[in-house]
């Protein structure tokens, strides 16, 4: 693998090249974790209060990798990100007043 142009960039996300830690003071490159045990990988990632997050290309790649093992992990992270998705346009709604009126997709409170 080739270093991008941008390998001294700072930041909180993850590459393929550099290591994910696994806990116990072990540490595996994220290559490696998506060759090796992806499900693992996706579960590091997903889990909520994790510090472990991969680029956009990464997470690309891993996700159609997980595609073919373990669909059903795919399913999962879709109804929770849609279910976090309406509770934030909710409380936007509710935070501006809107709700109930024509502007919001929300009309009353039960």
């Amino acid at each position: 693998m080739q270093r991008r142009k941008d390998e001294f960039c700072v930041s909180s996300r993850r590459r393929l090249q550099d290591s994910v830690p696994l806990g116990n003071n072990q540490y595996m490159s994220a290559h490696r974790l998506l060759e090796t045990d992806p499900v693992r990988l996706w579960n590091l990632v997903h889990t909520k209060g994790s510090k472990v997050s991969l680029t956009r290309p990464t997470h690309f790649k891993l996700k159609q990798i997980i595609s073919e093992v373990a669909p059903e992990l795919i399913v999962v992270n879709d109804v929770k990100r849609e279910l976090h998705k309406s509770k934030m346009k909710l409380s936007k709604a509710i935070s501006s007043g809107t709700i109930g009126t024509d502007k919001s997709s929300f009309k009353r409170l039960d």
